[in-house]
């Protein structure tokens, strides 16, 4: 009698016989297959001779899928572009107070009010009189996202880094120490599965990512 063989989606083999664990050891690879389940109820010579049409079954099932490739659509799309600051004033540095076009978070120091702008560093107002907080100045920190503020030293990211800043002078801020982060990516955007126009590293350094309406673009994360 023929063994008896039902197929079933698993990734398992289940063997009536002392061969469990030969099949459990081939059957260890990142690889699809169906369950197989034999009934021991064939002599040797029989198990033997159909082993080999087990073994084609199982490697049908083992396969590797192909890799992912996007359609890039002529026209418009939802898409990130990146944000450049050149070379030149990728540092650190205080200057002249500006308006706030994309603020991020808010952090209350002393008797100091910062808010973020996003990617590009941090607006400080003397806010001794909450009513009418005064604009001191601006911090530039290419990257920035996140501040927080401790015995007159400010943490801050910059292009990925982690920075401590001597505050206890806005007009002269001084680095004291950082905290360098050598595995920071800015090359892609931050949210995969997404259209983006691609870096063109003459433009300077990208400090982070801006999701827009993008044309006829050529990269994909």
């Amino acid at each position: 009698m023929w063994p008896l063989i039902s197929y079933e989606r698993a990734a398992v083999v289940r063997v009536g016989n002392k061969k469990a664990e030969w099949f459990q050891r081939f059957l260890d690879r990142p690889c699809q297959f169906h369950e197989i389940t034999i009934a021991v109820t064939t002599p040797l010579t029989m198990k033997r001779c159909c082993l080999p049409f087990f073994l084609v079954c199982l490697l049908q099932g083992c396969y590797v899928e192909p890799p992912f490739v996007p359609e890039f659509p002529a026209g418009t799309v939802e898409g990130y572009e990146p944000i450049y600051v050149s070379s030149v004033n990728a540092g650190i540095a205080f200057g002249p107070a500006r308006s706030l076009k994309e603020p991020g978070k808010i952090y209350l120091f002393d008797r100091f009010l910062l808010v973020n702008e996003r990617y590009e560093g941090i607006h400080v107002f003397d806010n001794a009189d909450p009513s009418h907080p005064i604009a001191v100045g601006f911090l530039r920190i290419p990257g920035n996202l996140d501040v927080a503020v401790r015995n007159q030293v400010l943490y801050a990211d910059h292009l990925g880094d982690l920075v401590a800043l001597d505050v206890s002078n806005w007009q002269t801020p001084l680095e004291i120490s950082r905290v360098r982060q050598s595995h920071w990516v800015a090359s892609v955007p931050p949210e995969g599965q997404r259209y983006f126009a691609c870096v063109e590293p003459d433009r300077g350094v990208v400090t982070g990512w801006r999701l827009t309406t993008l044309t006829n673009p050529k990269c994909f994360h």
